[in-house]
């Protein structure tokens, strides 16, 4: 189905959960400013003035129901956007794998559950590409069904992180189907940065040569909130990554082009796809047009949600 934005949702009164990380802050802002009366909240409180001028901030641990709850005591939200996670960790840090992934399922399971039993009917909660298997994955150890990839491609995760999203997808499926009245959509982003400056020397050939702006994940998420009523039901996947490959230089890690250097040589995907992933199917027809163009497609998100990576 094609989503006609004459027809999108209005915005809504809106939880929204991980206000104080990278992603959420940035959605938390980008809804403000179009309209969107959202609560925040978060296990930590905000930096003072991080937050846009009347949002109110609510302290809650997602693992804990009675915090849960309490969020839902007197309000009745037309949406929640749930961003709330451990993604990843500092250089130095150490986290015993079984409490990361805990606390990623038990969170997610506990604000998808409780959102759905209270009535509320439009539910957006962040995954991540890393729910097939990539970018934590041992090395020499993932692997593809072909490409390129769609929202249906096997999901083969390894660590806690890629697991634990996986899992909350399987959530989301079990919510859907326990609550007919909520939908939930569930939106993949991979290697979140600011703009493809800040990309290109940061991706490596584990990340899949992509990434996605934190512009677009916070467009992404108004777009599921306002897609209309007509556009999708249940619980549904969509890819959220930028159009085209983030590489510059030669094919080898080491004949990458630095920082500073003049641009030269930009590999094809199908390239690097042969060099780092061979014997994996390539529809080599997928890249006719673009070259570039990247591994995971997002014409789902196109064409149900209206959205567009840069815009």
């Amino acid at each position: 189905m094609t989503t006609d934005n004459t027809t999108r949702i209005k915005p809504q009164l809106t939880l929204l959960t991980g206000a104080c990380g990278l992603v959420g802050s940035r959605t938390l802002a980008h809804l403000h400013a179009k309209g969107f009366n959202v609560v925040a909240t978060d296990i930590t409180p905000p930096k003072e003035g991080s937050l846009p001028p009347g949002v109110p901030f609510i302290q809650a641990d997602l693992t804990k129901p009675e915090d849960v709850n309490k969020l839902f005591e007197g309000t009745a939200f037309d949406a929640v956007v749930h961003i709330s996670a451990i993604a990843w960790l500092p250089a130095g840090k150490v986290l015993d794998a079984r409490t990361w992934h805990a606390n990623n399922v038990v969170g997610s399971y506990n604000m998808l559950r409780t959102a759905a039993e209270r009535g509320v009917r439009n539910i957006v909660q962040a995954s991540s590409m890393n729910a097939q298997g990539v970018s934590y994955t041992i090395p020499g150890r993932n692997t593809f069904d072909g490409f390129p990839m769609s929202e249906d491609t096997t999901r083969r995760p390894m660590d806690p992180y890629g697991l634990s999203k996986h899992e909350a997808e399987i959530q989301a499926d079990s919510v859907a189907f326990l609550c007919p009245w909520t939908r939930i959509a569930t939106l993949r982003y991979h290697f979140v940065t600011e703009d493809y400056e800040s990309a290109w020397p940061a991706v490596t050939a584990r990340d899949v040569f992509s990434w996605v702006s934190y512009d677009a994940c916070a467009r992404a998420a108004e777009c599921a909130l306002t897609a209309p009523v007509t556009a999708f039901t249940g619980h549904e996947i969509f890819h959220i990554v930028a159009p085209e490959i983030a590489w510059e230089g030669g094919v080898e890690e080491g004949e990458r082009r630095k920082e500073g250097e003049e641009r030269g040589k930009r590999p094809d995907t199908v390239e690097l796809l042969e060099r780092y992933w061979p014997g994996i199917e390539i529809d080599r027809a997928y890249w006719a047009e673009n070259p570039r163009r990247a591994v995971w497609t997002t014409d789902k998100a196109e064409r149900v949600l209206g959205w567009r990576h840069d815009g």
